[in-house]
């Protein structure tokens, strides 16, 4: 059994879990998530907690011990991150760094001026909120349910001028600590 795979999860108030079919459904008061049940796993739900439990009996592949013990804590994780999302929701904050980089948000694209002769264009998917804070660095707060698809937005978009070692510039994770490097000396 995997350590992680055997912790209960508790269920806040308002969130429900249901099993059809070999896909989990998780609504709750944001929204509903679904995902498809790992093949070695089954969910039980008693008194507000939920346990994912190994049922490597039912797997049609062979699997070593090794992997279905990983599929148990991935499971587990997976439907510990759908539950966390339907709940409170999982935010990323990236701030821009560097002299005229702004962040704007049009409808259902973002528009990143990074110190490319043309602003970048890159779309907000369906299920993400893209908002601008206004602070000392402009920020780009993206809200999701889903934990996967609000961080490779947030990765995608770090993508369009990833932090400079040298300069400091380019796009940060909110706390994100770029160790600048020495530059070339006379």
């Amino acid at each position: 059994m995997s350590r992680i795979g055997n912790k209960p999860i508790a269920l806040p108030k308002g969130v429900s879990i249901d099993v059809k079919d070999g896909v989990v459904h998780v609504k709750g008061k944001l929204g509903l998530l679904t995902a498809p049940l790992v093949e070695t796993t089954e969910i039980s739900i008693d008194d507000g907690k939920a346990k994912v439990l190994s049922v490597p009996e039912k797997s049609t592949l062979r699997l070593k011990l090794g992997k279905v013990k990983a599929r148990h804590g991935l499971m587990r994780a997976l439907l510990n991150n759908m539950i966390t999302g339907v709940s409170v929701g999982f935010v990323k904050e990236l701030e821009f760094h560097g002299i005229g980089y702004k962040v704007a948000v049009r409808g259902k694209e973002m528009v990143l001026n990074v110190g490319y002769s043309n602003p970048r264009i890159h779309p907000i998917p369906e299920g993400v909120k893209a908002e601008v804070v206004k602070a000392k660095v402009p920020t780009l707060k993206l809200f999701s349910l889903d934990k996967a698809l609000v961080g490779k937005v947030a990765s995608e978009v770090r993508k369009h001028r990833a932090p400079d070692s040298y300069k400091g510039k380019g796009i940060r994770y909110k706390g994100e600590v770029v160790r600048l490097k020495e530059g070339k000396s006379k």
